[in-house]
This record gives C-alpha cells, sequence and structure tokens, in this order.
C-alpha cells in the first residue's frame, strides 16, 4: 500500500520487499497483517478517506443545480457510512 510504504522505516520497507518475495500466500497474509497493523495503516486510510469525504461533499454543495442535491447527498452519505 502507498501508505505502508510512506509511512514505514527503512527495515519496515525490506520488510515489505520481502513479504512480496514471499511465495507462501498464507504467510504473506499473515505477515502484510501484521505490518499494517504496526503501521497504522487501517487508521490512517480511514483519515485520508474521511478528507476525501468532506472536500467531495464541499464540492458537491457548491455545485449550482435548478434540481434539488437531496438525492446526490443521499448517496454521499451512503457511500461515507459503508463498511468493508
Amino acid at each position: 500500500s502507498i501508505l505502508a510504504k510512506s509511512s514505514a522505516n527503512s527495515g519496515q520497507k525490506e520488510e515489505l520487499i520481502q513479504i512480496q518475495k514471499e511465495t507462501n500466500a498464507e504467510n504473506k497474509i499473515i505477515r502484510t497483517l501484521d505490518l499494517f497493523q504496526s503501521l497504522s495503516v487501517k487508521e490512517n486510510c480511514i483519515l485520508v478517506m474521511e478528507d476525501y469525504y468532506t472536500k467531495a461533499k464541499k464540492s458537491i454543495e457548491a455545485i449550482e443545480i435548478v434540481s434539488s442535491k437531496d438525492k446526490l447527498l443521499t448517496l454521499f452519505e451512503i457511500l461515507q457510512q459503508r463498511q468493508y
């Protein structure tokens, strides 16, 4: 992940390279999840998503249209609150 690479120290970056070379799928998943957890990748992704949603909502609200934006804003809220 881009966030993992950007927040990793040199040792963690080397670990990412080694994980990419891992041939055992189960080990690859376990090592990736462990590293991502230590780098708080999920939490950082959520922060980035929230920032994008804030910017998108401001952009939507700035659109001048004759009809209502209610349906568009409802869709926006659904997308923002979805779970993975």
